[in-house]
């Protein structure tokens, strides 16, 4: 990271704490923190509106980590197969929690919430290729919930995107219909789909299909997001090409360099 950036950077959050009535020493603290956490974050692009936001959100006196994870997909290798749908710890959830555990060290006052991703099975794409109905894909993600918290520390809060954001799924397909239409989202749409391609024919997709599963996807991260920074929040997330739309929603993000697919 250049220098200039992170002097940019402090002068921004300098002038945010000057009108939002935050200490100066919070902003020499925060920029120590913001350095740790792009220690943390892997090789993904981090500029000067990524770290911005992420240090006006660090500025909350408890900061809300939001950490979406996906059921209990069948994996191997540390890499989801989507054959089947279980009942225990998923694989995200696995991935994300030394990273989670390390974040606390210095961020003790930091609040952990985990989403289960029940709306997922909305999909009836997705469902047939786990030979799952609704009702079991609602039961097999209760099951991880619960199997999540007899897991986690105590003080971490596990729910569900559909207990957190009530009406989440609906907004989600309204806004992939819109995302999916506009004509300047389609060359990007494009591009991610490419991108997940590997993805979609593991879980069997029918390539007429992938581009508007795609959008679902961006739909997904842009609602996520402009719930999180409503409340100043701060989403955890795996490594993907997703992860631009957080940008678009304006929320921070830090990435958990973790594969999956």
């Amino acid at each position: 990271m250049r220098r200039d950036v992170w002097k940019r950077v402090q002068r921004g959050l300098e002038q945010y704490a000057r009108t939002n009535g935050v200490i100066p020493q919070q902003v020499n603290a925060t920029m120590r923190v913001l350095r740790r956490i792009v220690s943390m974050c892997g090789s993904m692009v981090i500029g000067r509106r990524f770290l911005y936001r992420l240090g006006c959100a660090l500025f909350e006196r408890t900061p809300y980590v939001f950490v979406p994870v996906c059921p209990d997909y069948s994996y191997e290798d540390g890499k989801y197969t989507y054959k089947d749908l279980r009942n225990g710890l998923p694989l995200l959830y696995l991935k994300h929690k030394p990273f989670l555990l390390e974040l606390e060290q210095f961020l003790p006052n930091v609040k952990i919430i985990i989403l289960l991703a029940d709306h997922e099975g909305d999909l009836p794409e997705l469902r047939a290729a786990l030979n799952v109905s609704l009702e079991t894909f609602r039961t097999n993600v209760e099951g991880s919930k619960d199997a999540i918290v007899d897991d986690c520390p105590a003080h971490w809060r596990v729910t569900t995107f559909s207990e957190q954001f009530p009406g989440f799924s609906q907004h989600a397909f309204e806004r992939a219909n819109e995302i999916f239409r506009e004509k300047k989202y389609q060359r990007r749409l494009a591009q991610d789909t490419s991108v997940r391609r590997e993805l979609y024919e593991k879980i069997g997709y029918h390539h007429s299909i992938q581009c508007e599963r795609t959008a679902h996807v961006a739909a997904q991260y842009l609602c996520l997001g402009e719930q999180v920074v409503n409340v100043h929040g701060i989403i955890c997330n795996h490594m993907t090409t997703s992860l631009s739309w957080y940008m678009d929603a304006g929320v921070a993000f830090v990435q958990n360099p973790v594969k999956i697919y």
